[in-house]
C-alpha cells in the first residue's frame, strides 16, 4: 500500500482509473472493513486501482472545533487500514480550505479530475463537501453526466445490532470489553507514552508504568486483563484506570497505569500499546495500603490465570 499525504501527491497524478471510498475511519471497524474490502474488490474487478481518502484529524475539529474523542491515532489507522490491501491510502489534512469545498467541487476537482474516479463505494449515511451537502443521492446523479457507479453499502449489523464508531466510544466507556472487541474484530488497545507517576506502586511492590495516552478514548475505570506491546515484545499485565483510595476526591486520573508481570526494567519515555483482553472488577476505595496490595495480589494471581487459559488470538491484536 502507498500511503499519499494529500490529493496533490505524485502518486495520486499517475492514477488511470480508481475505485474510493472516503470516510474518517474511526477504530477501523467491521463496517469500515467491509466497505474498504468492497472498495479493493470492485478495484479489482475493473482493473483499477483501490484508493482509501481519509483524514487526519476529525474533520470536527476544523468546522466545529469539537469533534467526538478518537478511537485510532492516525498512526494506528494506517496500518490497520494498509492490513487491508487497498492499493492507496490518501490522508488529507482537513483544514479550512479542503473544508469550504462545496460537494459538486469535491467531485469535480478530486474524485473525477484527480483519481480519475470509475467507481465510489460509501456507507448509506455517509456525507461529503461543505456543510455535508452531498450524500450518496448526489454521487448517483454526477455519475450519471460524469460516468461514474455509486456503490452505497448498507448498515454492518453484529447481533441485531448497527456497528458504529460511536456505539464503540460508548461501548469502551462503560468498560463492555466483550461488545468492542466484537464490533471492532480486534482487542481494543490504547497508545501511550510512560510518563513519570506518583510512584507509589513501588512503595509497595508493584511499580506501574503511567501511560499518557494519545488515544482519547480510555475504558471505564476499572483493573482490567491486559496484554502489552514494547518494542515488538509482548507482555501480559493488569491495567488500573482510576486509583481511588490515592485520588483526591473530584480529581481522579483516568490514564492507565500498568504493571507488568515479571519485568523489572526502566521504560520511563518508552512507547507502550495496551490491549484490554477482561474487565476484572470496577475502583474501588480501600481502607488502606494493606488492604489494597491484598486485593492487587488478588487480582494478579486472577489474572495471570485467565490470560494463561485464554488462547489470544494473534488477529486480534492488529
Amino acid at each position: 500500500m502507498i500511503v499519499a499525504s494529500g490529493v496533490n501527491n505524485p502518486v495520486i497524478r499517475n492514477l488511470r482509473a480508481s475505485v474510493v471510498t472516503l470516510g474518517v475511519f474511526d477504530g477501523v471497524h467491521l463496517a469500515h472493513q467491509k466497505i474498504i474490502k468492497k472498495t479493493i474488490d470492485e478495484a479489482e474487478r475493473l482493473g483499477a486501482k483501490s484508493v482509501i481518502l481519509t483524514f487526519e484529524k476529525h474533520p470536527r475539529k476544523t468546522t466545529h472545533k469539537k469533534a467526538p474523542p478518537i478511537l485510532t491515532t492516525a498512526t494506528k489507522k494506517i496500518a490497520l487500514i494498509r492490513k487491508l490491501g487497498p492499493d492507496i491510502l490518501v490522508v488529507v489534512k482537513f483544514d479550512r480550505k479542503f473544508a469550504s469545498l462545496s460537494a459538486r467541487s469535491f467531485i469535480e476537482k478530486v474524485l473525477i479530475k484527480k483519481f480519475k474516479v470509475k467507481e465510489i463505494v460509501i456507507g448509506h449515511d455517509y456525507g461529503f463537501g461543505k456543510g455535508k451537502q452531498g450524500n450518496g443521492e448526489l454521487l448517483r446523479k454526477e455519475g450519471a453526466i460524469y460516468g461514474f457507479k455509486t456503490l452505497i453499502i448498507s448498515p454492518f449489523r453484529k447481533g441485531g445490532k448497527r456497528i458504529s464508531s460511536t456505539g464503540i466510544r460508548e461501548a469502551i466507556q462503560k468498560g463492555n470489553i466483550e461488545k468492542v472487541r466484537k464490533y471492532l474484530g480486534r482487542n481494543y488497545s490504547v497508545i501511550g507514552r510512560v510518563e513519570n507517576g506518583k510512584k507509589l506502586g513501588r512503595t509497595f511492590g508493584f511499580p506501574t508504568a503511567n501511560l499518557n495516552c494519545f488515544n482519547e478514548v480510555v475504558p471505564k475505570e476499572g483493573v482490567y486483563a491486559v496484554r502489552i506491546r514494547m518494542d515488538k515484545a509482548w507482555y501480559n499485565g493488569a491495567c488500573s484506570i482510576t486509583s481511588p483510595t490515592f485520588d483526591r476526591p473530584g480529581n481522579p486520573s483516568f490514564n492507565p497505569e500498568v504493571f507488568i508481570f515479571d519485568f523489572n526494567k526502566s521504560i520511563y519515555r518508552k512507547v507502550l500499546e495496551i490491549y484490554f483482553i477482561k474487565r476484572v472488577r470496577g475502583s474501588r476505595k480501600f481502607s488502606g495500603v494493606k488492604a489494597l496490595v491484598a486485593q492487587i495480589k488478588k487480582d494478579i494471581v486472577k489474572i495471570k490465570k485467565f490470560l494463561k487459559n485464554t488462547e489470544i488470538n494473534p488477529k486480534l491484536q492488529l
